[in-house]
């Protein structure tokens, strides 16, 4: 977690991609210690699937292959 915070100071607030990574490992770490109810990437906002990637594209969104965001209600609608 301390290692997310100084990637994001370092990059001035701005989550890149690099912060990101180390979101999704710090939040797999939590899971695979039980400490938080098992979920898929994909549910958590790291959706790399081939739409996600083109759904981001058409929003003018420029994510790298390695992780994106979607904007997903719990019911599974877009927001």
């Amino acid at each position: 977690m301390k290692s997310y915070l100084r990637c994001l100071r370092a990059h001035r607030g701005m989550n890149d991609d690099e912060c990101r990574m180390l979101s999704k490992s710090y939040l797999q770490c939590r899971m695979d210690k039980n400490l938080m109810a098992p979920d898929e990437m994909k549910n958590l906002g790291y959706d790399n699937t081939p739409q996600a990637l083109a759904a981001a594209a058409a929003a003018g969104h420029a994510p790298s292959t390695n992780a994106t965001t979607t904007n997903k209600t719990p019911e599974g609608g877009n927001k």
